[in-house]
């Protein structure tokens, strides 16, 4: 696996060969998505924060997300911020991860 494309055209000073035992990735994925709402509302054919949408494929955009990071992180380092208001997409779609992670 060639990982340059995650550095958008720069060459990191010590490219990933796989899972660096430091390493830890945070995401991000808490936001309500009011701005892109009616956007969102056309993907997914109803009202949900852009993150839990499917646009590409059969995962949700929070899902190709987590797939990312796993190239280069295990999964078990890898800490999800989501809002308590969001149970249901949570409960959907992030029921495998490894638990203490969300």
């Amino acid at each position: 696996m060639d990982p340059s494309h995650l550095f958008h055209g720069r060459q990191p000073e010590h490219p990933p060969t796989g899972h660096d035992p430091h390493l830890w990735g945070i995401v991000l994925a808490a936001g309500d998505g009011k701005r892109v709402a009616h956007l969102t509302e056309k993907l997914a054919g109803r009202g949900c924060p852009k993150q839990y949408c499917t646009i590409i494929g059969k995962r949700s955009l929070l899902q190709h997300t987590l797939h990312r990071a796993e190239r280069l992180i295990p999964p078990e380092r890898i800490l999800t911020v989501v809002s308590p208001a969001h149970r249901k997409e949570i409960h959907h779609q992030l029921a495998d991860r490894p638990a203490g992670t969300l």
